[in-house]
């Protein structure tokens, strides 16, 4: 088995993350320190927080629905 090292592993320009973790612990504050463009799925619209971000866009899912998009 081969380790590498995290410090020599180049990311690709189109990096894509998914944050998962408990309720109340940050997800969603954490995205307002991310470099770059972040588009953010919102399900269960809490997503106030990012308020006057200029890098981030929300699309809000309608989760009666998810299939059709937002009914925003």
């Amino acid at each position: 088995m081969e380790i590498e090292h995290a410090s020599n592993i180049h990311r690709a320009q189109d990096f894509t993350a998914l944050i998962y973790a408990q309720p109340g612990t940050g997800k969603t504050s954490t995205l307002k320190y991310l470099t770059g463009k972040t588009l953010v799925v919102d399900v269960d619209r809490t997503t106030n927080v990012l308020a006057g971000q200029p890098n981030i866009d929300i699309v809000k899912l309608d989760t009666r629905n998810p299939a059709q998009g937002s009914r925003d």
